[in-house]
């Protein structure tokens, strides 16, 4: 549960006779505004109202439930009660090796687990993140923009963390314009791989420079990795641009 976030008593002046009032509602955490002014960051609360009728909002902001009422308050009122129904969304998630073939990884949501691919899950609309994680530190992860009432499919392929996996496809690549080691332009076809998200950077945190080819494999090598090909760093340099 979110921690409860104290109000002060001062922050709206509703005059007149005021009688103390708790707000509750399942589940917990939503804001209460009271006749176009907020009144408490989070439920429950109690607050005090001016005799008299009301139309309260209760919200949550991270699934988008509301509650629209409006209230009598007199001084036998002590409790209202809010049920708020959330937003939901369909996430429809699967992943694969490098070789294209269906595994099973688990499935998380804003860091928890949800199911293990490949699945249908039902998640809130609010959702920000979902990580697929494999055996062996395999995982690929995606920002999501969920809609209510809609599913989205997201499926990758599995990478070692702070890789990115480029799926396998075609290109043209080269220039006939260019110098001669470059034209024609020619379709060019590449399988699926990992690459690194950043640069390799040294102990300090700076980005390797000035290293040759020789050096650079090397380097690669040391870290159970290889250099990408020509045609694989442009692949990934060109995105869904292709």
């Amino acid at each position: 549960m979110v921690a409860l976030a104290g109000c002060k008593r001062d922050e709206i002046d509703f005059g007149g006779e005021e009688v103390p009032v708790r707000f509750e509602s399942e589940p917990p955490g939503a804001s209460v505004d009271v006749d176009g002014k907020p009144l408490c960051p989070q439920t429950p609360c109690t607050k005090a109202l001016t005799a008299g009728r009301h139309k309260v909002v209760v919200r949550r902001d991270c699934d988008g439930a509301t509650a629209y009422e409006r209230i009598k308050v007199s001084a036998s009122d002590k409790l209202f009660r809010f049920q708020l129904e959330p937003r939901w969304a369909g996430l429809k998630v699967s992943a694969e090796d490098m070789s294209g073939n269906a595994v099973e990884a688990r499935i998380l949501v804003d860091g928890k687990v949800v199911g293990t691919t490949p699945a249908n899950v039902k998640v809130l609309v609010c959702s920000m993140e979902v990580v697929v994680r494999g055996p062996d530190g395999m995982e690929f992860q995606r920002a999501l923009a969920l809609k209510p009432g809609e599913v989205t499919t997201v499926k990758g392929g599995l990478c070692p963390k702070g890789m990115a996996y480029i799926p396998g496809g075609s290109f043209n690549m080269g220039s006939n314009h260019g110098p001669s080691d470059e034209k024609p332009i020619h379709k060019v076809s590449v399988r699926s791989f990992c690459i690194d998200r950043t640069e390799h950077a040294e102990s300090d945190g700076r980005p390797t420079v000035r290293v040759d080819w020789n050096r650079a494999k090397q380097i690669c090598e040391s870290e159970g990795k290889r250099l990408p090909t020509e045609a694989e760093w442009e692949f990934a340099a060109r995105g869904t641009g292709r």
